[in-house]
């Protein structure tokens, strides 16, 4: 019995602790309307994951993107539409190596550096 209740007070602290932080989050955002500004965030956050799917099909080339969902009205509400391909489609290889390490190579150590 004093588990379930202990279980209780710790699962109601951290829901109020996870309320807390969205709150002041949001009042980052807009210190008059926390609630508006936690809607800022997660519409900037919305904006910047469609472009970087949209960075990620351009990398991958054109076939890509012609494989997605179909936009049923049109392009979002503040979305670009997608730059023309500056360069030719990735190989298979390159695709392999961009979606295990969509950062790139990570410079290595300079072999003259310590001497």
């Amino acid at each position: 019995m004093i588990g379930r209740r202990l279980a209780l007070a710790a699962v109601a602290l951290a829901a109020a602790g996870t309320a807390y932080g969205l709150y002041r989050l949001g009042a980052r955002y807009r210190p008059e309307d926390p609630a508006a500004g936690l809607g800022e965030v997660v519409d900037t956050l919305r904006s910047r994951m469609r472009e970087r799917e949209r960075d990620l099909q351009d990398a991958l080339g054109a076939e890509a993107r012609d494989n997605g969902p179909r936009a049923e009205a049109g392009p979002t509400a503040g979305a670009a539409a997608s730059p023309p391909l500056a360069s030719a489609p990735l190989t298979a290889a390159q695709a392999r190596e961009l979606l295990t390490d969509p950062a790139g190579p990570r410079p290595g150590p300079d072999p003259g550096a310590g001497i």
